[in-house]
């Protein structure tokens, strides 16, 4: 059964299945990735000690590099422009036979920008053919139609919840001419690569539910399209001042990023969040945070935009009434506060 999900999951996503590994969810797998190339690296006596990311990375990504760059490795950003796009001189100019890793996503989870990490892929590897490049795709997979060059791109991770898969599931690959170093120790499961009784109920279901979502991916990108579009259209026609975040064309649509003007998005969405509706503020990684998103500072949006800006997230479970309802509550809550403003002012 395992080993038809692994096969189920490299057809689906056309790479080699000996190159498909399990772990219990994307951060794991990215910790695994990161962790196991620098030790594999490190044993061999490399002096590859640059990493690069993008300035949009996840904080499973983030994270990871940053304990690296406080024991002694030179961690830098790429740049990206307003719209979130990396800047691919400043990958051309600083990737050398000194960097050992490079990470950039496919869709950042909090404003939906959509990266060529094929072309990236290819710009690595005209500049260092041996630096590891590893690409969160947990925003793409499944849901925008993009075929991965695993001739450029060596080694991807995601989640099966994001796909309608269950929570506790993810799966990474790794193209063979790389090596990692176990982060576990045990029994060798998975190639040595995660050891630990592997979740085959769970491995099953996460193929079934890609394979799905491989099936059916123009179909549901069209409908999710027609949703946000239906949203955009909404807020106009009720005379909603807001900001989308990305233009259309260069982000995913089932991640809306929009800017409600002159309301925090703390209040909005504790008065959403009472009235059944979910949207977050940023990352649901860092919703519990006070700390201003990397993301929103990494493509610099103005102050009143970055405080009021929420995100929704859509399903192809949502329908269009949910659409016409809340953008209903939305301008509710509006209108009580432009009214409980004024009253405030004339008092």
């Amino acid at each position: 059964m395992l080993e038809k999900a692994r096969n189920k999951i490299a057809v689906n996503l056309q790479c080699p299945s000996q190159g498909i590994y399990f772990s219990s969810s994307a951060t794991e797998a990215a910790n695994i990735l990161i962790h196991g190339r620098l030790s594999y690296l490190k044993t061999i006596g490399s002096k590859k000690n640059k990493i690069l990311i993008s300035s949009l990375e996840h904080s499973c990504v983030y994270n990871t590099t940053q304990y690296y760059k406080k024991n002694g490795y030179e961690v830098l950003n790429i740049p990206c422009d307003r719209n979130g796009i990396i800047d691919l001189n400043f990958l051309r100019k600083y990737v050398s036979t000194d960097t050992a890793i490079v990470c950039v996503m496919g869709v950042n989870n909090e404003i939906g920008t959509i990266q060529d990490i094929n072309n990236i892929g290819q710009i690595i590897k005209e500049n260092s053919p041996d630096c590891f490049f590893i690409c969160d795709v947990v925003q793409q997979i499944g849901k925008i139609p993009y075929k991965i060059d695993c001739q450029y791109v060596d080694s991807f991770f995601f989640s099966g919840h994001k796909i309608g898969g269950p929570k506790g599931i993810g799966a990474f690959y790794v193209n063979d001419n790389f090596r990692l170093l176990p982060k576990y120790f045990g029994g060798g499961h998975e190639k040595n690569y995660r050891s630990g009784t592997v979740n085959v109920e769970g491995a099953c279901l996460l193929s079934g539910a890609l394979e799905l979502a491989q099936l059916n991916i123009k179909e549901n990108l069209s409908f999710i399209d027609s949703l946000n579009k239906s949203l955009l259209k909404l807020l106009v026609k009720n005379n909603i001042r807001f900001k989308k975040i990305i233009p259309n064309k260069y982000s995913s649509p089932y991640i809306c990023s929009i800017a409600i003007e002159q309301i925090s998005s703390k209040y909005l969405q504790k008065r959403l969040s009472e009235k059944d509706v979910c949207v977050a503020r940023h990352s649901a990684c860092l919703n519990r945070t006070k700390k201003q998103s990397r993301i929103i500072n990494a493509i610099k949006l103005d102050k009143d935009s970055a405080e009021s800006m929420i995100r929704l997230s859509y399903s192809i479970e949502n329908t269009v009434d949910e659409i016409h309802d809340f953008v209903n509550i939305l301008s509710q809550i509006i209108s009580e506060k432009t009214s409980r403003n004024g009253s405030k002012k004339q008092h």
